[in-house]
């Protein structure tokens, strides 16, 4: 599913010089820290407006919307929750960068540990692959009110991401 806003999820990396710089692709990995999950049912979403508890913001079908830097530049970023079972998470990793025109997307894996309010997620297979990106992986710590994650984007030429839940 398409969103008003532009997300990316991969990086070409140039290197600047004398002459032709070659290009590269490199995955971008974003990691977001947060609490582990309690087993058993997932409850459902909070009302809208609602803070998401900081012991479990990522609810199935939560997005979480903001933006990303790698050597493409800034980024947006749409991420959206498909799964989630105990402390183990799966998710859509939506980019745009608009500069370019490039857009695509692909699945994430990973855990949610609540004690710490840290999040892993390590790329999966791309779901709509633009030309010459590579997917990423993301580390990143939820806000101690489960509404923000900001973190570090785990790929060649990538610095921090940071995201916001959406309704919140």
């Amino acid at each position: 599913m398409r969103h008003a806003w532009p997300c990316v999820t991969s990086a070409v990396l140039a290197c600047a010089g004398a002459g032709s710089a070659p290009v590269v692709e490199a995955p971008v990995v974003v990691e977001i820290h947060a609490a582990p999950r309690a087993a058993g049912p997932v409850s459902p979403l909070p009302a809208h407006g609602t803070p998401a508890p900081a012991d479990d913001p990522f609810d199935v079908g939560t997005t979480w919307i903001g933006t990303y830097d790698c050597a493409q530049g800034a980024t947006d970023l749409s991420l959206e929750i498909a799964r989630v079972n105990a402390s183990r998470i799966e998710a859509v990793f939506d980019f745009a960068h608009e500069p370019s025109g490039a857009s695509g997307k692909f699945s994430m894996h990973g855990t949610y540990e609540p004690a710490s309010r840290v999040i892993r997620l390590q790329a999966g297979d791309w779901l709509e692959r633009p030309a010459s990106y590579v997917t990423v992986d993301l580390t990143g710590h939820v806000s101690a009110d489960g509404r923000s994650v900001t973190g570090q984007v785990i790929g060649p030429g990538c610095g921090r991401f940071s995201l916001n839940r959406l309704g919140d």
